[in-house]
């Protein structure tokens, strides 16, 4: 109890936490700890309807941060981005009125378990290579539903203590709810699902069910969850909206873990993605703004359209579009004989031009 007693004085900390520019490499706190700290910034360890175990929470980041692997095993996939990802939740979610208590409270859970045991690839690796989680759960969603099933592993194992768990205070209604949150926010992390959330997500926009001082209450189910989807999906993608030197960090790392993969499907004689392949690939900055052109940009554009909080997410993607393309290498020069040839073309189209004057 001490430790939190310490960490509740520091309003610098807890302001970070709440902001896109929050910058987890120079944490000055360990990453377990301040996982923990994000549910104070939520303010379910006061009293209340919604409301925590300390003990209880600090047990169950201990068990999520053994159920990731380390950066030196899978350079991206790792517990440092469950802990970004519930970073980007909490700041987005924090101070808007979209959603009630405990859906605040399930979601940024939801963001630091959803990629919980991931192995670095994607799931068409795991299925074009017949790997084991393909015969558990089918070739729909895989990584996804594997996350949700340890998830909910995980926070069983974590109620089995004299506390209940962190979810030991709420009552049965409240738990339903939390895991249908849980479980709806990391299925929709899959990108094989991302134009149709968004498709949805721009259809509701465009007839009213977001209107500007929108409140919990005022919102239907539906839309509550659809909402729920698509700020986790913002949040699993917010590395390219980080302060430029953090996003160019994440940026670098997963690149790492792509070719990582293209590597391993060289090995197993699989056809390699064509992002993966180390010798067609141009660089991380060529990936990423690909990546923002097709993938985030737009998702952070219809976010903002709703919550405020997302306002500062795109406009960091935006702006770290531009320095990225300025950090793209030079296409090589054509080889000689291509380059001396060229002239002789461009006089060739003159001379037809004169001869038909």
């Amino acid at each position: 109890m001490a430790a939190l007693e310490q960490c509740t004085t520091d309003a610098e900390l807890d302001e970070s936490l709440a902001s896109v520019s929050f910058d987890q490499y120079n944490a000055t706190i360990d990453l377990e700890e301040l996982t923990v700290r994000y549910f104070h910034v939520l303010g379910v360890y006061a009293e209340g309807e919604v409301q925590t175990n300390l003990a209880a929470m600090r047990r169950m980041m201990t068990a999520a941060h053994q159920g990731y692997s380390e950066p030196s095993a899978i350079p991206y996939h790792n517990w440092n981005h469950g802990v970004d990802v519930g970073q980007a939740v909490l700041s987005l979610v924090k101070d808007v009125p979209h959603f009630t208590k405990l859906e605040k409270f399930a979601l940024v859970t939801a963001a630091i378990l959803h990629d919980i045991g991931h192995p670095g690839v994607t799931n068409a690796f795991l299925i074009a290579s017949n790997n084991k989680l393909v015969e558990e759960y089918g070739q729909e969603s895989v990584l996804e539903q594997f996350h949700v099933t340890t998830a909910l592993k995980v926070i069983a194992e974590n109620a089995e203590g004299e506390d209940g768990g962190i979810l030991g205070m709420l009552n049965e209604e409240q738990k339903a709810t939390f895991a249908e949150v849980l479980r709806c926010s990391i299925m929709a992390t899959d990108m094989a699902r991302h134009g149709k959330i968004l498709g949805d997500f721009k259809a509701r926009i465009e007839a009213g069910a977001y209107p500007e001082g929108v409140t919990a209450e005022d919102l239907v189910h539906e839309d509550r969850m659809l909402l729920a989807m698509m700020t986790i999906k913002c949040a699993d993608i917010s590395n390219v909206c980080r302060k430029f030197d953090v996003a160019e960090k994440w940026t670098n790392q997963i690149a790492e873990e792509f070719l990582a993969q293209g590597d391993e499907e060289k090995r197993l004689g699989l056809p390699v993605t064509p992002m993966n392949d180390r010798t067609k690939f141009k660089s991380p900055a060529h990936m990423v703004c690909g990546f923002i052109d097709f993938v985030a940009q737009g998702t952070h554009d219809e976010l903002e359209k709703v919550l405020p909080s997302a306002v500062p997410f795109a406009q960091n993607s935006r702006d770290n579009r531009q320095t990225f393309e300025t950090l793209k290498p030079a296409d090589p020069a054509p080889p000689a004989e291509v380059a001396t040839a060229q002239p002789a073309a461009t006089s060739a189209g003159e001379a037809a031009s004169e001869a038909k004057s």
